[in-house]
Parts: structure tokens; C-alpha cells; sequence
């Protein structure tokens, strides 16, 4: 493996205007919800969640403790604006601690949202994650591609009719 961080990159679509999409990607509630084999989760501050999960992953056993702290956040002012953001997550649990920082933009794509986003495996240490980095590192970048489609769900689980503003 290379010595630079493993980074994972992409560009999402939604079917929802920039302002609800960013409404809900940075909404940490949401996100708690929707973590697997989450236990519990409190808001620290506005801009930070901490959660145990137990991932349910034969490699990470047992809870690991999670904090997700938001910064750079700046919302689309209107549906045809730019929003971006940045997302450090952290996970300790037995034998494990990674960190992940994602940075995303969102942007007007028709009638639809076009989501560009960065993220890159900045810590993995532990004695699990030297004995099984070839498995978690595709592990995380699947984690993360599966919380995008998380949010698609929500989104067409919960329709909104349009606003004036859209």
C-alpha cells in the first residue's frame, strides 16, 4: 500500500433541490439514525455527534465510540448556489482507531443535485487494523457509499413539496 492516506472519491445524484439535500447530509440526528448497530448517540454541540455502535463486522468486534464533528459548512443560499462541507469522523473501539474526513459539494444538476465528495482514511492504527488493513479499507469506502444511498432513501421516503425558494 502506498504511503499516502487511502482516499475514496465520487459524485453522487439526488432527486431533490441543493438546499434540501444539504438539509439532510449534515443533519447529525438523521445520520445517527441511520448508522448501523447504533446503541446510543448525544450532541455534544450543534456541530458534533457522538454515538456507540456496534458494527455487527466480524473484524471490528465488540463498540466502538464514534464522534463526527462538522466544520466548513456553508449552505446553498439559494437552489441554483454551491454547498459544501467537511465531515471528520473518528471510531475507537478494541484494537482500533481510524479517522476518515470527507469533504463535499453540492451543487444544481436540472432538477436534480450533483454531490462531488472526497474522503481519505487519514488514521488506522491498532492492532486489528495492521492485521486487517486489506479488509477495512474497502470496509470504510463501502460505509460511505452506503450512507449517500441511505440519504437518496430518506429522501424519497419523505417527499416535500416545492417551496417558492425552489
Amino acid at each position: 500500500m502506498p504511503n499516502s492516506p487511502p482516499a475514496f472519491h465520487g459524485i453522487e445524484s439526488f432527486a431533490a433541490p441543493p438546499q434540501r439535500v444539504f438539509a439532510l447530509l449534515i443533519d447529525l440526528d438523521e445520520l445517527a439514525r441511520g448508522l448501523p448497530g447504533v446503541e446510543s448517540w448525544n450532541r455534544p454541540t450543534a456541530n458534533m455527534l457522538r454515538a456507540i455502535v456496534r458494527p455487527g463486522v466480524s473484524i471490528l468486534r465488540g463498540k466502538l465510540e464514534m464522534t463526527v464533528l462538522l466544520s466548513d459548512v456553508h449552505a446553498p443560499a439559494n437552489p441554483d448556489s454551491r454547498g459544501s462541507f467537511v465531515m471528520l469522523t473518528t471510531a475507537q473501539g478494541t484494537g482500533i482507531e481510524l479517522q476518515v474526513v470527507t469533504e463535499a459539494q453540492l451543487s444544481r444538476a436540472g432538477e436534480n443535485t450533483r454531490l462531488d465528495w472526497t474522503s481519505q482514511l487519514t488514521r488506522l492504527s491498532g492492532l486489528a487494523a495492521r492485521l486487517s488493513k486489506p479488509i477495512i479499507v474497502p470496509l470504510v469506502e463501502q460505509m460511505i457509499r452506503q450512507g449517500w444511498q441511505r440519504a437518496r432513501e430518506q429522501l424519497a421516503e419523505h417527499p416535500t413539496t416545492k417551496t417558492s425558494e425552489e
